[in-house]
Formats: structure tokens, sequence, C-alpha cells
């Protein structure tokens, strides 16, 4: 009796995982990606809550680790732009912003939230203040709340956005912006731009991502209106790395760095790759677009960008095809900047999710 209960809740937690049937997984065998090394790395394939107003992808196949980019059509994200333009780097895909994919349990993620609320034994002070606790735990109970009654034995893996972000609504109800865990599909959803999926071709274990997660849960983010860091950043003028407070890239590079030290045997010329690492105060969101080449940060082990949401249906298709006419790799061309402007054009006339 208790096998038959037992699966008749991993039926239910696969076709509906809350409420509103958020990151539904549709089929219980993981769709299986090939790593460098020639093995199979385990994926979930959820329905894409964009397709079929926002993204021409109807399912996303997420593994752990997979690389998560956005492209803001707001004033933070002009800002990031206008920043961006200093660097040496060119941004086609006009990044902003940069986050991870961590598929987990949704019970671990609620227990370590939990946990990082409670005081330290030694300093007596909490890694997560109450109300950014709270406000994270709502979003499980939300999208992961039947999840949340199975025992970890047969909870499935569900995505997650990890990321360094914040916003001003959350300021004014106590949450400084600061490293955070999301539902994917809620993040993706309420992001007012585009956001692209680059899937990670190394066989990343839950028990790093797990481990990062919880050094990093609650890191302060870096304020983006005092400006001086990510300006050096943009210049890759900071001498020393700090990443006591984080910008979103900052993340990003601690993360993959980790990566390529302990799983990056079979990606080529993996010291020099390592050597883009070596200071990830000076690494900013463009970093991690495939168009850059072998400036590209994730050049050898992530593959190019997925449309999972799109402002203008087709645009990425566009760009890419622009860019690809355009021909040079590492130059501006006025294709480009006319492919930028359609793009702005109809996104001003876009009706976001």
């Amino acid at each position: 009796m208790k096998t038959i209960i037992q699966s008749l809740l991993v039926s239910l937690s696969l076709t509906c995982g809350s409420s509103q049937c958020a990151d539904v997984i549709i089929d219980a065998v993981r769709t299986p990606r090939v790593a460098l090394d020639g093995s199979e790395i385990p994926t979930v394939r959820v329905a894409n809550s964009c397709y079929p107003r926002h993204s021409t992808v109807e399912f996303l196949n997420l593994g752990n680790g997979d690389a998560a980019c956005f492209a803001d059509n707001g004033i933070t994200g002009s800002i990031i732009r206008a920043a961006s333009w200093l660097s040496r780097h060119e941004n086609p895909m006009r990044l902003t912003h940069f986050g991870v994919i961590i598929l987990a349990r949704p019970n671990w993620v609620h227990n370590t939230i939990l946990r990082l609320m409670q005081p330290d034994e030694d300093s007596g002070q909490t890694r997560l203040s109450e109300p950014a606790g709270r406000a994270m735990l709502n979003d499980l109970r939300q999208y992961h709340g039947t999840e949340l009654e199975l025992v970890d034995s047969i909870a499935t893996l569900s995505p997650f956005v990890l990321e360094a972000s914040g916003t001003a609504g959350g300021v004014m109800r106590g949450i400084g912006p600061q490293v955070i865990i999301r539902p994917a599909d809620l993040t993706i959803g309420e992001y007012s731009g585009e956001v692209l999926q680059r899937e990670i071709l190394i066989t990343v274990p839950t028990a790093y991502t797990e481990n990062f997660v919880e050094a990093r849960l609650g890191t302060p983010y870096e304020s983006i209106f005092t400006m001086p860091e990510l300006l050096l950043a943009t210049f890759e003028l900071n001498r020393i790395e700090d990443t006591r407070r984080v910008f979103c890239s900052e993340l990003g590079g601690d993360f993959y760095r980790g990566i390529l030290r302990r799983y990056g045997a079979r990606v080529v010329n993996q010291a020099e790759r390592l050597h883009r690492y070596r200071n990830v105060s000076n690494l900013i969101p463009l970093q991690f677009c495939s168009m850059l080449g072998e400036d590209d940060l994730l050049f050898g082990f992530a593959g190019t960008e997925i449309p999972v949401k799109e402002t203008v249906l087709g645009a990425y298709n566009a760009l890419v095809a622009a860019r690809s006419e355009a021909g040079a790799a590492h130059e501006r061309t006025p294709l480009d900047e006319q492919a930028y402007e359609q793009r702005n054009e109809k996104s001003c006339n876009c009706l976001l999710l």
C-alpha cells in the first residue's frame, strides 16, 4: 500500500508540480545530453510558459549548471548596456544580467532557506533576513506546494535560477539586493526582456551546486548605483577580487570557475580558460555570449543561446542572421546597429508578461 501511495504522489508531482502547474515535468525519463567526455548529462524537460506568445520554443531541456542570460529592456538594462559600450568586448545579444540554472529538490531548497534564516552560533548573525527568506519561501510554496509534501527520496528535481538581483519593490519591503534562488518559471515569466539559455556540456554534480548555493545564498549584491566597481570591471581594472558583495556576473564567474577546476579536464585549453576567471570582479554579463568566440567565458564547454523568452518573436534568430551576414566576428557593424534599432523599436510596442 505504501508503494502504491508513493507512486501516486510521484505521478501527481510529475503532472502538476504546484497549484499553478509551473515547471511541469513532461517526461519522467530525463532527456539525455552528451557531455564532452561522451557521457549523458541528466536534464529535465519542462514546458516553456512563454510559449507561444513570447517564444517559439515549446519545451526546455534544462541541465544542472546551465547558463541563463538576460537582456533587460528597462532603465537598469540601459545603464548596464551604456557601461558595456566602454568594454573591449562587443555586446551583440545586449546582455545585462546573468544567472545559473540549478536543478534541486524543492524540499532541499526550502530547508536551506530556513537554515540560513537562523542566527549563526558564533556571530549571532543571520545570512538571510526574515523578509528575504520569507519572500523566497512564498515563491517556493506558490510554485512547488505539492512537491514540498513529498519526502526527499521520491521528490523530483525542479529547475531554479540562482542570481544576484534585487528590485525597488523588494527594497521597500526591507529586502536588499542579494543572491537569491527562485523557481525558474517565475524568474523567466516576470523578467521584462529577453531570456536565453546556454546548455553546459559538463556534468555538474548536485553536490557541487548544493554547496555553492549554501555558500552564496544571501550574499549582498554590489549596488550598480555606486558605479565605480562596475566601471572598473568594464575596463578590467579591479586589481583585487572581492566577492563579499557580488554582481550577477561575479556570481556566475565564481560558479563556472569552480566547475572548470573540478570537472573541466576535457575542456580544450583548460588552463587558458581558467586564466580568464583569474579575477571574477572584472567580469560583466556580456562576456557570457557565444558570439564573442574565444572571448566567450563559456567557450569550449557550452552550447549557443536558445531563446527562452523574446519580447519580439524571432528577434534572436534575426540578430544571429544579421551577424552571420555581416561577417566579422569581433567588430560592430552598421548591420548590427540596424538590427539593434529595429529590435528596440519593436520591443517598445510589445506587451510583456
